[in-house]
């Protein structure tokens, strides 16, 4: 159609053929779309052609009173870390950003997951404090009296065990019960399947 108009004699009744042509392959892929959408309604949400959620939206999402949701994402030469907690009408929500230069980071997390670290708790402590400070003392505040956490990581962070990372006394996971999301719109999707998956379940009477 674009090179019939650009034509130095173009065909007016090839032109509109064309035009007609796609109007109507339009059409048959927003139906078909449509149909698509209609029966599995999370793929469009997963796909990213919904709007982003918004911190009321977010809000929803934070597990509870006390808990954290936390997404790392990893630039070349810094990280951004974004915490949200529960709020009274949206989520309060932060953004703090880390110098974190990442081949330094790749490396620091190989040496931490090395397997003399992974069988000894104390070297374990010692190769992965380096990643504390990295993650998690930028937000060591925020973390305080927490019982849940989501974690969000991106990139190269997936390797890293956060539930493991010492923290004070003790390690993450002793502190909170930590899970994980590939992201705020998979998160929204997983809590809305989960209702009514449960709802659908078959009920069983144990003898």
């Amino acid at each position: 159609l674009r090179a019939e108009r650009n034509a130095p004699r173009p065909d007016a009744a090839r032109i509109d053929k064309l035009q007609q042509q796609l109007s109507a392959a339009i059409a048959r892929r927003t139906d078909q779309q449509g149909r698509l959408y209609a029966r599995l309604p999370q793929l469009q949400q997963w796909r990213g052609l919904r709007q982003p959620a918004e911190a009321a939206d977010v809000n929803a999402l934070v597990p509870g009173a006390k808990g954290l949701l936390v997404e790392y994402l990893l630039g070349d030469e810094d990280l951004l870390v974004l915490t949200a907690a529960r709020g009274e009408n949206a989520a309060d929500v932060t953004a703090k950003i880390v110098p974190a230069n990442r081949r330094a980071l790749a490396e620091t997390i190989g040496d931490a997951l090395q397997a003399a670290p992974l069988q000894d708790a104390a070297a374990w402590r010692q190769a992965s404090a380096a990643l504390t400070k990295t993650l998690l003392d930028p937000i060591a505040l925020l973390l305080a009296d927490r019982d849940r956490l989501v974690v969000i990581p991106d990139d190269l962070l997936w390797k890293v065990p956060f539930e493991a990372l010492p923290l004070g006394e003790n390690d993450l996971g002793a502190r909170a019960t930590v899970t994980y999301a590939t992201s705020l719109a998979t998160l929204a999707v997983e809590r809305a399947i989960a209702p009514a998956a449960a709802a659908s379940a078959p009920l069983t009477a144990g003898l």
